[in-house]
């Protein structure tokens, strides 16, 4: 067995919670998802043989322990309903094409979706009403607002045709005898268009223009963060990467001590989100900006060690911690040219302004640039940082060899 695998069992759970979620956004569960699923597979899993459960397809297993769980449990048969159609669509997953399910899986596949259909069918609600494949079958969609709207119906197809299943080709509005729909066109990884239906008629009641900009914006203040976070976590990956190929050591303190100040590193941030520069570029301004701060730090240890030392090593104790800091500053200007050399690979037009890159730039300018990093209005020469950083493309291009 796999350690670092997840179990049949856990999956098989996994994808019952799974299931039983995409039913409650739609009004159609009441209860809760995860304990649901857990009294499912402590109901089901005893009741059957431990070699069967550890070598069938998770999505049968699940399957068999919802047949179980309805077959076996004394719950009203509404509230049943939920989890017979949950084992339904998991049984058509299961059985794809694709699936490769051995003869056994195959019968036992077959006795359920048996079962399974004599149980809804027998019932006076009719769980699959709302295919959305066509408009008088169009699935009902509840939120407060537009935007609310949408995250349901993408969350919908999510779980139809799982995350990445699906491909957007076109969405229309339309207003016809008094109901309001939306009608999109998907491409569907595995080949083929198809057309779903959303009824929006009953949420279109309660949106209001100040609600819908509202939720507009704090859609776009959470995909903001979410890209800061992810720019920042990528920048931070290029460095350790580049760390690493200089068989730096890479531990968390090691890391953080060619960073900035944590509130350079907010403003580091907030310029590559507006300038909208590469983490190649980001991790440059990082370690750039951290070139002087490391610096600083370093001469506070080496007047530090020389009073603490100066005692007994006499003048040899500036030498000693002289010679420390000249070979912290070396790495930290050799990861920042090879930070460099990676972000002139992807095109960037941005050059440190330290180390030995930095230094070299000036003198072949023969002018002092200004720190890309400060804000315009307090520049006072008429070009930008960016417009610097064009005019030294030529120069940049010479560094590449």
């Amino acid at each position: 067995m796999n350690w670092f695998l997840p179990s049949r069992r856990s999956l098989a759970c996994a994808q019952i919670e799974g299931g039983l979620q995409a039913w409650k956004r739609h009004g159609f569960f009441d209860g809760d998802p995860v304990a649901s699923a857990k009294a499912v597979e402590h109901f089901s899993a005893p009741r059957l043989p431990k070699a069967m459960m550890d070598g069938i397809n998770p999505s049968l297993l699940a399957v068999i322990w919802l047949v179980t769980f309805i077959s076996g449990t004394r719950a009203e048969r509404d509230q049943l309903l939920p989890f017979a159609n949950v084992g339904l669509g998991l049984l058509r997953a299961a059985t794809e094409p694709d699936s490769k399910l051995a003869p056994w899986e195959q019968n036992i596949a077959q006795r359920a979706l048996v079962e399974l259909s004599a149980f809804v069918d027998a019932s006076n609600i009719n769980l699959n009403l709302h295919t959305g494949e066509a408009q008088r079958d169009a699935v009902p969609i509840d939120g407060s607002n537009s935007m609310a709207c949408i995250i349901a119906e993408r969350s919908y197809l999510d779980n139809r045709y799982g995350v990445g299943g699906w491909h957007m080709v076109s969405q229309a509005s339309i207003e016809e005898a008094g109901r309001f729909y939306d009608k999109l066109t998907i491409r569907l990884t595995k080949g083929g268009e198809t057309i779903i239906w959303f009824d929006l008629t009953a949420s279109k009641a309660k949106w209001t223009d100040e609600g819908n900009i509202e939720a507009l914006r704090q859609f776009q203040k959470a995909s903001s963060k979410v890209v800061n976070e992810n720019k920042i976590d990528v920048a931070k990956k290029i460095v350790l990467d580049c760390l690493s190929a200089l068989n730096y050591s890479t531990e968390q303190h090691e890391f953080n001590a060619y960073l900035p100040t944590k509130k350079t590193v907010e403003d580091l941030i907030s310029h590559a989100i507006n300038e909208n520069l590469t983490p190649e570029e980001l991790a440059l301004l990082l370690i750039d900006a951290g070139f002087v701060d490391h610096n600083a730090s370093l001469k506070k240890f080496e007047s530090i060690f020389i009073a603490a030392n100066y005692p007994t090593l006499g003048e040899r104790a500036k030498d000693v911690a002289q010679s420390a800091r000249a070979e912290r500053l070396e790495r930290h200007d050799k990861l920042l040219t090879e930070i460099f050399k990676r972000a002139v690979e992807k095109g960037t037009l941005l050059v440190p302004q330290y180390g030995s890159v930095g230094v070299a730039m000036k003198n072949a300018l023969g002018t002092l640039m200004e720190p890309s990093t400060l804000p315009e209005k307090q520049k006072v020469n008429s070009k930008t940082p960016r417009d610097r950083d064009r005019a030294m493309t030529e120069l940049i291009n010479r560094m590449k060899n």
